[in-house]
């Protein structure tokens, strides 16, 4: 009967694709290719192709009937909105990895933005899996889509972070931190993502925002000391960052460890350090201290920071009253918090 109707042109070219995929007609959806249906069509302005139905209702079958008849996981509409985008609200992490098998691009569809709406108990997975397969975490949504960004920006875009805060997730927003989230980065309204935690009364969340927000802070004073402290040194040195840390909540986040390791290498980095070696070292109330040496400017990215090792501070480098010092090794020349002052 189908065959029949096409032949008639009973449709006028306007196939009924979006049933055909709800009602799981597989036989239907092979007389609609043989016709020239564009498998990859998007819905609508602002819905992209068929294969998000399949993985709006978990119907993996579909999804791999689709995916094997030339669905791409990356096709999109006029927004940047792809069926994966929609595989990260709620799709399970077996089709998601098939999905990925596929071709599916992290930095397609605004994924980790969508993963962080996910609402089910494997949703901080997901985030990591969308991380650590390279989704951006500090890009505000449609960024780099201007008519879309233009378009939205009233209702409020903001970055990943922004979005877990605002929906009280406290799990993913402690695990974006860790991998490098800014917490002072504002969104489309100039709000900070503690604002909508706030806002929203989550108050737990909020104080792990606060506190992110205070060692931001610390950083940009390391940073600029570190920068101008790094103009007196000569191009081989060896440049201890030590950060005093007070609380144990502190010292047992790792991710409050990396941006003072980050503002020493940008500093080495700018005067062109060649060769040096750059030690930073955290000191925590029980007097524990941890040592990372980095051997080469290139060791930029944190996330796959050397494993920590705990060890005691060399007797012969002191601490001052300040929160962080910056020194060298092993000279004692010290750039002090609170004066900014060599010495």
């Amino acid at each position: 009967m189908v065959q029949f109707l096409l032949d008639e042109n009973v449709a006028n070219g306007d196939l009924p694709v979006e049933v055909a995929v709800r009602s799981r007609a597989f036989k239907v959806l092979e007389l609609f290719l043989q016709r020239g249906w564009d498998i990859n069509q998007p819905m609508g302005r602002n819905e992209p192709s068929v294969l998000s139905i399949p993985l709006c209702t978990s119907d993996k079958e579909m999804v791999m009937w689709l995916l094997d008849h030339g669905a791409n996981p990356n096709s999109r509409c006029d927004w940047d909105f792809t069926p994966t985008s929609y595989a990260m609200l709620a799709a399970p992490l077996e089709t998601i990895d098939a999905l990925f098998e596929r071709g599916a691009n992290p930095l397609c569809g605004q994924l980790l933005h969508y993963a962080v709406l996910r609402d089910t108990s494997d949703a901080l997975e997901v985030v990591c899996k969308i991380v650590e397969k390279g989704a951006p975490i500090n890009e505000i949504k449609y960024e780099k889509e201007l008519e879309t960004y233009i378009e939205r920006k009233p209702f409020g875009l903001g970055t990943p972070l922004h979005r877990a805060a605002e929906f009280g997730k406290k799990d993913v927003v402690e695990y974006l931190l860790k991998m490098g989230a800014d917490s002072l980065k504002l969104d489309s309204k100039g709000r900070t993502p503690r604002y909508w935690a706030e806002k929203e009364g989550f108050t737990d969340v909020a104080r792990v925002l606060e506190e992110a927000e205070h060692q931001i802070n610390l950083f940009l004073k390391v940073n600029t000391a570190a920068n101008l402290y790094a103009r007196c040194l000569p191009n081989s040195t060896e440049v201890w960052v030590l950060c005093h840390f007070t609380q144990t909540t502190e010292r047992d986040s790792n991710y409050m460890l990396f941006p003072y390791a980050a503002g020493a290498l940008s500093a080495a980095e700018m005067h062109q350090f060649q060769p040096y070696t750059l030690t930073w070292t955290v000191w925590d109330s029980y007097a524990n201290f941890v040592n990372t040496t980095f051997k080469s400017l290139n060791q930029r990215h944190f996330r796959t920071i050397p494993s920590l090792r705990y060890a005691q501070l060399p007797d012969k480098h002191q601490f001052f009253n300040g929160i962080w010092n910056i020194s060298t090794h092993p000279a004692h020349t010290v750039v002090n918090n609170q004066s900014g002052l060599t010495d």
